[in-house]
Order: structure tokens, then C-alpha cells, then sequence
């Protein structure tokens, strides 16, 4: 008896015993016992002339997708085109095509008004977020796979900043995934992120300082490193190169200054800070809109081809954005030059005025309460205790490997004078004591803090 031949594209999985069977752009997974039925009783997947395949015939055609269609994973990876990759060595089937949006002339009243208010009070600000979206608009609808900086908004609730996420998650592909867990290392499996383009978190509570490197070293490993070795529960780990963009939204709360990262360590290139003030909202004209309503969608969805048509076709980022040497061509068109930041991401970085003062003020406060939390932690102190300045710096002089330790620890003085600024911002953790023999102690609280993780 002659074996049949199949009219389509399959493939198997060993991982979970699965078959993935092609239908147009889609894959739809199936088990050994539908995959046989498939196969005996439907015609219109193979090229028989007989309705009916004998069990035999199936049997055979299954093992043989079994021996010569072996796959190694299955995933939707983000910037990949559907179908079969071979990544290090390992084939791997792409389950998902990546979603463009199209650009097309049109009317963008809404958008207009929207980048006009949240800019208002910094103009700079328009273009850095235009710029921003105008990028990774070229690297996402192109398939490059190349840095960008990571956004990071931070402002009042109520101001736009969940806008501009939606609006972004749009542009790239629809789909959204929070990175926040991996990002502090809460987490080692990071599949999901590198499923969708769009990674970005929300008014998360902040880490303790503990985790400040971790995520900035993290952050910076996402956007430069061009092999990620991506990890899933119950998936084979294997390494890929998925385009992805980071995003943040922060309320602009002391206790979030964590995320700011100081401007001389060698992070600053790696972020935009942006600042979204109240001012000008809710926007003149649009006050009657309701996110969740099904007419705000659909406006939505009908200004953005026209917003794509803008970056894409009219908008140009200002040379201010355009670090050192002029990286448009006698037509307009964005190319990328040697030496300079603008070959990495394609933008300057910028940060808001107002966060860059944050970066060196608010920034040492939310960083010497880590150091303490960590003090306390390594010294088993489960209650508050009253302690005098001098005797916290001793005990930092002796914490070498915690960063920020030695900086707090080696002047007494200065240690004072940030004391009381976390007492006034941080004064669940750090609270002013009586006067001693000793000089003002410091009341520190281990049980009430706001920075430390769960």
C-alpha cells in the first residue's frame, strides 16, 4: 500500500508531544490522536484521490513528520517572521507574524492635541517623544534588530503617560508584556518578553537598592546584547535575538527615585526621561472622552495610520537629537553614522530638567535608605533601633561590598545632612530621635519600609 502525501506543512515537537499544522499564516497545535484523524479522514490535506486514508497510511505519514519535520521549540518570537528558524543550531518555529501598522494620510486632530499639551511645559519634550516613536516605528516595521534607549515617564497620575503606552503598544504590534520581575531578578524566565516588542511597566512599587544594579545592569544587557539566552517554564532554553522596546511609568514620588540612575556611572546614554505635568489636562475639547469607552478606541485606531504617515513620512528629528554629526541624507532619509551614540540608537539621550536634579539629589536620599535597609538586614534587626550618625558610619565603613556604603559612611557630616532628608522623604524607614550623650540618633525602622520588595 502505497504512503499517502500531505498537502500541507507540519511539524513536531518533542518537547510537549505536539504537532503544529500550517494553516495560511496561522499554526494550529494539535495532539497525536487529532493529528491521525487529520490525517485519515480529512482530503483536503492530502493529494489522494481517496476520501479515506487507511490507519497504516496515517501511521506512516505521522512518523514520518515525526523523523524529518523535528523541532526544537515553539514560541512567538518578537520581530521574527512565522515559520521555521534556525537559531544556533536549534530549529525553532515562530508561531506569530510581525503586525505593521500602515501608514496612510490622514487627520490626527486627537494626536495633535495630545503631543501639544504634553509638552507644554517643557517644548523640548514633543520632539524627544516624536523621535523616540519615530525610531522604533523604522526599527520594528523594518525587522532591525538594534538598540533604543529605554523611555521612562514619570509625572502625576491623570497626565497622559498610560496614552502614550497604548499608543506605542499599537504602534508595535499590539501586544504588551511587563518586564519588571525579570528586571529585578525576582525572575530568571523571561519567554514572555521575548515574545512581544512592547515591554513596559507601571506605577510598580520601587526596589531597594539591592536591586538598583541588578536592574540597571539588566536594562542594559536587554538593549545591548544581540544574543538573549530566553528561558520558559516548561521550555527548553535557547538563545535569540528578539526586537524589543523598554518603557516605564512612574509617579513622581521620592520613594520611585530609585529607578533614576546616576548621570557619571555610565547608564545615562541607556535612558529617556520624560516628565508628564497635569498641566493642560484633562485637554481642552477632548474632556467628554472615556478610555474605556468604545468610541475612544475606534478614534484611536482611526488617527493611527495617519500619526504612522507622520513619523514615517514628514516628521524629522531635530539635529539637537542628533548627536554630533548630521544622520539625514539629501532626501530625508534617517541613516546611521560611525562614532557617535547615534549609531547605537539612532537619538540622544535627554532627560527632563527636572528628573536630571532628581539623578543627583533625590536620588543619594532613596539610595542611602537602601544601604541602610541592607545595614539592617545584614545585622538581623527586626525592630526599630535609635543609633547616632557616628555609629551608622562605622558600621558602613565596614559593608566594602554594598554599593554606596563607603560614599555614606566615610563623612560623618555629610551622612547627617542626608539622614534628615530621608527622615523628611522616607519617614516610614528613618525618623529623628532624642538627643544623647552621643549627639541626634536616628530612629530606623526595618518593619515600615517603602523601597523594599516583597
Amino acid at each position: 500500500m502505497k504512503d499517502i502525501t500531505l498537502n500541507f506543512v507540519a511539524h513536531y515537537n518533542p518537547t510537549d508531544k505536539s504537532f503544529w499544522v500550517q494553516d495560511g499564516p496561522h499554526w494550529t497545535k494539535c495532539n497525536s490522536t487529532l493529528f491521525l484523524d487529520m490525517l485519515r479522514f480529512d482530503p483536503k490535506l492530502r493529494t489522494d484521490e481517496a476520501v479515506f486514508a487507511t490507519l497504516e497510511q496515517a501511521k506512516r505519514a505521522m512518523c514520518k513528520v515525526r523523523r524529518e519535520n523535528l523541532i526544537s521549540g515553539v514560541c512567538q518570537l518578537s520581530g521574527y517572521a512565522s515559520g521555521i528558524h534556525t537559531i544556533n543550531g536549534r530549529k525553532v518555529l515562530v508561531t506569530r507574524e510581525r503586525v505593521v501598522v500602515k501608514p496612510v494620510p490622514g487627520p490626527t486632530p486627537f494626536f495633535d492635541k495630545y503631543f501639544e499639551t504634553v509638552a507644554r511645559d517643557s517644548p523640548e519634550q514633543r520632539d524627544v517623544l516624536l523621535s523616540w516613536m519615530k525610531l522604533a516605528y523604522q526599527k520594528w516595521s523594518k525587522g532591525l534588530h538594534s538598540p533604543l534607549q529605554m523611555m521612562i515617564m514619570v509625572g502625576p497620575s491623570g497626565t497622559g503617560k498610560s496614552l502614550f503606552q497604548e499608543i506605542c503598544k499599537r504602534l508595535l504590534g499590539g501586544t504588551i508584556a511587563d518586564p519588571y520581575d525579570f528586571l529585578i531578578g525576582r525572575t530568571e524566565f523571561n519567554l514572555e518578553l521575548a515574545e512581544n516588542a512592547l515591554l513596559s511597566f507601571e506605577d510598580r512599587p520601587s526596589f531597594d537598592m539591592k536591586k538598583q544594579r541588578t536592574f540597571f545592569d539588566r536594562v542594559k544587557n536587554l538593549l545591548m546584547s544581540r544574543d538573549q539566552r530566553v528561558r520558559g517554564l516548561y521550555h527548553d532554553g535557547f538563545m535569540a535575538d528578539p526586537i524589543r522596546f523598554l518603557m516605564a511609568s512612574i509617579n513622581a514620588q521620592t520613594h520611585n527615585y530609585a529607578m533614576v540612575p546616576p548621570r557619571e556611572n555610565g547608564y545615562e546614554d541607556k535612558f529617556v526621561f520624560t516628565y508628564f505635568s497635569n498641566t493642560g489636562f484633562p485637554m481642552k475639547g477632548w474632556e467628554h472622552l472615556d478610555r474605556s469607552k468604545e468610541n475612544f478606541e475606534k478614534m484611536i485606531a482611526a488617527e493611527l495610520p495617519g500619526l504612522v504617515h507622520y513619523l514615517k513620512n514628514v516628521y524629522k528629528i531635530p539635529e539637537w537629537l542628533l548627536t554630533r554629526v548630521n544622520h539625514h541624507d539629501a532626501k530625508g532619509n534617517y541613516m546611521e553614522q560611525p562614532d557617535s551614540i547615534c549609531t547605537r540608537y539612532g537619538m540622544d539621550s535627554w532627560w527632563h530638567p527636572d528628573i536630571a536634579a532628581i539623578s543627583s539629589e533625590g536620588g543619594d536620599v532613596a539610595k542611602l535608605v537602601g544601604v541602610l535597609e541592607t545595614l539592617m538586614e545584614l545585622k538581623g534587626v527586626t525592630k526599630p533601633i535609635s543609633v547616632a550618625a557616628k555609629e551608622i558610619a562605622e558600621q558602613l565603613l565596614k559593608m566594602d561590598d554594598v554599593d554606596g556604603a563607603f560614599e555614606f559612611g566615610n563623612d560623618v557630616k555629610k551622612l547627617g545632612y542626608k539622614l534628615r532628608d530621608a527622615a523628611l522623604n522616607f519617614p516610614e524607614v528613618v525618623s529623628r530621635g532624642k538627643k544623647s550623650a552621643k549627639g541626634v540618633t536616628w530612629v530606623l525602622n526595618p518593619s515600615k519600609s517603602v523601597v523594599k520588595v516583597a
